[in-house]
């Protein structure tokens, strides 16, 4: 976006210069105005500074502290948790984000959990496949809606390398996603995800 903006004002600054040339030449006495000055740093983190802010006016509450999302990680039985991660982000939107990995002999699960905070950016692009009557299949996997624990959400499989993902959005705000490796199959994958206490999730303020 903030090479966007550049873009406009490099190009204004090359109209403005055709302009002031076009000055017929028999005026000789016309002086020719200074040059226009570029933005300076400031200017530019204060355009992108409102562009993000921008960007944040869909959102209607504040992300939970990373904290708070690490607590609802389930330890399943059968399954090694690995140390699990957090962070935070602000910047005219606010997002939070938890994740750790569980594995048991040669499978492994990557479970996420973030807080969207109502973001529109982020949750967008998945309305698509959360429409009930999504469904993708060919040779090599599908892709379709899978509703979890009376919330939305949407799964996919890969054949060949037994590699899936399961994503469900909670309250329209959380967003739990699974992601499979050489996994049996799909319900490895789901049941990690209804191993986290969504009831729980959807509460966090």
């Amino acid at each position: 976006m903030r090479a966007t903006r550049i873009g406009v004002v490099s190009a204004a600054l090359v109209i403005a210069g055709a302009c002031g040339g076009s000055t017929p030449a028999t005026d000789t006495q016309t002086t020719a105005p200074p040059p226009q000055a570029a933005p300076n740093a400031a200017q530019a983190s204060q355009q992108m500074a409102e562009a993000l802010q921008k960007m944040g006016q869909a959102q209607t509450a504040t992300a939970v502290d990373f904290e708070k999302l690490i607590a609802v990680l389930p330890e399943p039985a059968g399954w090694t948790r690995s140390k699990p991660e957090g962070k935070q982000l602000n910047m005219g939107m606010s997002m939070s984000h938890a994740q750790t990995e569980y594995t048991k002999g040669e499978s492994s699960i990557r479970l996420e959990i973030t807080d969207s905070s109502f973001n529109q950016m982020y949750l967008g692009p998945m309305s698509m496949m959360l429409m009930s009557n999504y469904s993708e299949r060919s040779s090599s996997g599908y892709k379709k809606a899978a509703s979890l624990g009376g919330s939305p959400g949407f799964e996919e499989w890969e054949n060949e390398p037994k590699e899936g993902a399961v994503t469900v959005v909670v309250g329209n705000r959380f967003v739990v996603t699974a992601r499979g490796r050489n996994v049996e199959n799909i319900d490895a994958i789901r049941s990690m995800v209804q191993a986290v206490d969504l009831a729980k999730l959807a509460a966090l303020k």
